[in-house]
């Protein structure tokens, strides 16, 4: 009998825990990668495969079928959890690979969003040096009402920023016009020659739209600055095929 209950107890708990173990590993694998897939697949396997193994010793009796059960279970888990795990990492790579932002599509003299995405989707914190600092006036200005209800130009409250060794110059708004001034002072001339640190913020909205946009980091850098130009050109054969396959998706999408 107690032949038996190691056989069943291998067999089953095998079968639960690698079961478990693929699906923890394609969800965390998904999540983040191959190292936090095996500890958590680890942690399954060894949970669920006392747990089948306490289960069929109670029937059939043996304190081997614990040991075995649990020592097969979580080896069979481990192997199948870093194959799972490296291949959800690998097919992550691929479909990065091909990722486009918006902005990399567009022809621009301004630093945007898609100047700081790596190939892999995901955005860099360059690190740059302030050239020149100036009123920013754009070539057509809104017009706001005020109060009273007259239209007029909307304010000038924007900088345009140029940093050292890179083409494209820099839209500063308020809120990172005023990460400079916490950083650096007020005094415009004082902020010549400093390095500052750029990120995305995911989260700006634009109005109730969430767009995104480029932030400055609220401390003095101790990074070097990059030697990234920032200056993703624009790839027109990709920017025509997806617009040809938006088109085709717009007529072919059922509507009449």
């Amino acid at each position: 009998m107690v032949a038996v209950g190691v056989v069943v107890a291998v067999g089953v708990g095998v079968v639960v825990v690698v079961v478990g173990a693929v699906g923890v590993a394609v969800a965390v694998a998904v999540a983040v990668g191959v190292v936090v897939v095996v500890v958590v697949a680890v942690g399954v396997a060894v949970a669920v495969g006392v747990a089948v193994a306490v289960v069929v010793a109670v029937a059939v009796g043996g304190a081997v079928v614990v040991v075995v059960g649990v020592a097969v279970g979580v080896a069979v888990a481990v192997v199948v959890a870093v194959a799972v795990g490296v291949g959800v990492v690998v097919w992550r790579q691929i479909v990065n690979a091909t990722r486009t932002h918006v902005a990399q599509l567009i022809d621009h003299d301004h630093l945007q969003q898609g100047d700081l995405m790596r190939k892999d989707g995901t955005f860099s914190r360059p690190t740059v040096v302030i050239e020149s600092a100036a009123l920013y006036v754009p070539r057509e200005r809104r017009k706001v009402r005020r109060p009273d209800g007259q239209w007029v130009p909307e304010p000038l409250k924007k900088l345009i920023l140029t940093f050292r060794a890179k083409r494209l110059s820099f839209v500063c708004n308020t809120v990172n016009r005023k990460t400079i001034v916490q950083i650096y002072g007020p005094i415009i001339e004082d902020w010549i020659g400093k390095p500052i640190t750029l990120y995305v913020d995911e989260k700006v909205t634009f109005g109730r739209t969430t767009t995104g946009g480029i932030r400055i980091v609220n401390t003095r850098p101790s990074e070097a600055p990059t030697d990234d130009p920032l200056d993703n050109a624009v790839d027109m054969d990709r920017a025509r095929m997806i617009a040809e396959a938006a088109e085709f998706a717009e007529v072919d999408d059922g509507n009449p």
